[in-house]
Parts: structure tokens; C-alpha cells; sequence
């Protein structure tokens, strides 16, 4: 017979197992984290860097100028980017690589 307890346990086991799962699968996929797009701007070849502490603003509005300027999206590898009071122009496209 099942009950409440016995039913929140497993699926409380069934969540935890679609976690590892997750984690696993990101592990098969080997170079995901370094992926690339073809044609794409890198926003580390311009000098971002994921992470860092200091503010990006400049680099980043660098970075969105040229990708309009060229008509090529953006790669951002994945990472956090401290950047504030951007305007996005027109034809940017950002793409990046969850994590």
C-alpha cells in the first residue's frame, strides 16, 4: 500500500536521481564548457573574463559595437559578467553555454 511517506521518498529519490542525470550527461558532451560558435566573437579574445570581480562595462560595450558593426553574435563562455547601463544596438545576437 502507499502512503504519503513512502510516496514523497521516492520521489524525492527520482528528483535527486534527474540531478545526477543531468550532471552526467553535461559530462559526456566532452569540450562543452570551451564550445564555440563558427563566425562568432569571443568575448574572452577581447579580454572579458568570466568571474571577474571588477566592473566590464567598457569591455563589454566594446565587445556588443563590434558584434553590431559586423553583424556576428556573441559567444559568452560560461561564467557571471559584472557589466551595468549597456544598450544592446541593433543586430546583436548573444549566445553562450549554460554554466
Amino acid at each position: 500500500m502507499l502512503n504519503r511517506r513512502t510516496l514523497l521518498a521516492r520521489t524525492t529519490g527520482l528528483a535527486a536521481a534527474g540531478l545526477f542525470a543531468g550532471k552526467a550527461s553535461a559530462k559526456m558532451l566532452p569540450g562543452i564548457e570551451k564550445a564555440t560558435m563558427r563566425g562568432s566573437i569571443n568575448a574572452i579574445e577581447i579580454g572579458l573574463q568570466p568571474g571577474a570581480l571588477d566592473d566590464q562595462s567598457k569591455a563589454f560595450a566594446k565587445l556588443l559595437g563590434d558584434a553590431s558593426d559586423r553583424d556576428a553574435p556573441v559567444f559568452l563562455p560560461p561564467g557571471t559578467y559584472l557589466v551595468s547601463n549597456l544598450k544592446l544596438p541593433a543586430r546583436v545576437r548573444l549566445s553562450g553555454v549554460p554554466g
